[in-house]
């Protein structure tokens, strides 16, 4: 099962936001939402900075946790979130005398992202003994109330469906020596990564571009501002199918493609 098929699929395109309970909804943005990050100056990059502060998958931080000594596999999204938390706080006290003179706290993205998603950033990280784990506790909304292990992976699961994220590109070791290539691999590939220079992320941009101008008018630059998110990501995904099909059709027609040969994925270009 993938991240998609824990949500409805009538659910996603209702566009509503995620409520888990009285105190915890969780926000679909919509791409005006995204477009005001950052005063407007690189917004994307903003985004999924905040995205990934809520979906940190710890495959992507295998080298990290490699050299902590921990087992990416054994992580889930909430204990890569409580340890990037952690290391934040560390990074802080190493460094206060830096930070304080540029009024700046490493912990910010992680709060700024609970204030996007959760519309709050008032929560501290504690240690509870009755369940012998980590809780996200609200300390600005009486009475206190706290996102536990199963509540943010949950908000995790949505945060990903909403955005369209799969993770087809994970390798899966099928045993210790191929896990410690894996890792080495990908430590060389962010070495590779960090000298070359930051480009703009425009994924958002340039599917906006693509369902605006090579849709079927339906959708305009002057009114995507409301549109949420995960309709977007729809939109671009069936514009593609419907392309292909359209493609593989004439191929048919033309006598260069067997009918018999054409997958059902290619036939149903609405999902």
């Amino acid at each position: 099962m993938t991240t998609q098929d824990k949500f409805d699929e009538t659910f996603l395109l209702s566009g509503k936001d995620l409520i888990l309970n009285k105190f915890v909804k969780v926000h679909h943005p919509t791409v005006g939402d995204i477009q005001q990050l950052g005063c407007g100056i690189d917004c994307e990059r903003t985004y999924w900075e905040y995205v990934n502060c809520l979906c940190c998958d710890s495959y992507f931080y295998m080298v990290e946790l490699y050299d902590n000594g921990i087992d990416y596999e054994t992580y889930t999204n909430f204990d890569m979130f409580v340890f990037l938390w952690k290391k934040a706080i560390k990074e802080y006290e190493n460094n206060k005398e830096k930070y304080d003179k540029i009024q700046y706290h490493p912990l910010v993205p992680i709060l700024n992202a609970l204030q996007f998603f959760i519309g709050t950033n008032h929560f501290v990280l504690q240690y509870l003994e009755e369940t012998k784990d980590y809780v996200l506790l609200d300390t600005n909304s009486p009475p206190q109330f706290y996102i536990d292990r199963e509540c943010f992976n949950f908000i995790s699961d949505f945060i990903i469906a909403v955005n369209n994220i799969e993770f087809n590109e994970k390798i899966h070791p099928a045993n210790k020596s191929t896990k410690m290539m894996l890792i080495e691999d990908m430590r060389d590939e962010q070495k590779r990564k960090q000298k070359e220079k930051q480009e703009p992320i425009n994924i958002i941009g340039d599917i906006i571009s693509g369902v605006c101008f090579g849709g079927n008018g339906s959708l305009s630059i002057a009114n995507c501002k409301n549109i949420k998110i995960y309709w977007l990501f729809k939109a671009m995904q069936i514009i593609n199918n419907r392309d292909t099909f359209n493609h593989t059709l004439n191929g048919v027609y033309a006598g260069t493609v067997d009918f018999k040969t054409v997958s059902k994925d290619i036939l149903n270009w609405e999902k």
